[in-house]
């Protein structure tokens, strides 16, 4: 409770705070199962758009924001290899699909804290490297599984043509990046001038130029 008050903005700011995660839970869980909108596969690739928006989390809630966005992130793409599955089986493995998601948003609020002052470029840098985190933390999980407990998928393939598979995905997923981005700060530009985000993160709580 005391670290979330450090996120004061009025009164109730607590089950603000509340509201506004179950509202990224939300989305995170209508992107995962809505066909072509979070997930999309092209070929034998299957790429997703979700990372930036756990950087638009966490320009807007701080670490708050990371955590329970890329939390999210990966517990809506595990229970998707459950309920939908996934070609590669590979996001079936808690590790891979939770903890590597988790990790690239501790990593994407680490750059973001260095940063330091919000500023509208670095929502452009932010963009990018949350693909690059993702991609950099998914294969690292994938090959300390597989090198501890064998994964069935890899039986077949080299090594060379999974990371040529993970790095096509990750080329594809930084051009969706670079296409959304612009677009997603506009919008967050528009919720806060409309008083549309209740709450403001005091870590870095000058308005983004």
């Amino acid at each position: 409770m005391k670290f979330l008050n450090n996120y004061s903005y009025g009164n109730n700011n607590f089950i603000r705070i509340l509201v506004t995660i179950s509202f990224y839970l939300s989305i995170f869980t209508v992107l995962t199962f809505v066909p072509f909108t979070g997930y999309l596969s092209i070929s034998v690739f299957n790429v997703t758009t979700l990372p930036i928006l756990v950087v638009f989390a966490t320009y807007h809630l701080g670490f708050v924001g990371s955590c329970t966005s890329s939390l999210g992130f990966g517990i809506g793409s595990f229970l998707r290899a459950l309920s939908i599955g996934e070609p590669s089986q590979l996001l079936l493995f808690p590790d891979i699909s939770i903890l590597s998601r988790l990790l690239m948003g501790l990593s994407v609020y680490f750059v973001f804290k260095i940063m330091g002052e919000k500023k509208h470029w670095k929502f452009f840098i932010l963009a990018p490297l949350s693909v690059f985190f993702n991609t950099f933390w998914v294969s690292v999980t994938i090959f300390s599984h597989n090198a501890i407990i064998e994964i069935p998928a890899f039986k077949n393939r080299t090594i060379i043509v999974w990371l040529t598979l993970i790095y096509s995905n990750f080329i594809l997923e930084i051009i969706i990046a670079l296409i959304l981005m612009n677009p997603l700060f506009i919008l967050y530009k528009v919720f806060e001038k409309n008083g549309l985000i209740l709450i403001k993160d005091t870590e870095n709580s000058k308005i983004c130029n």
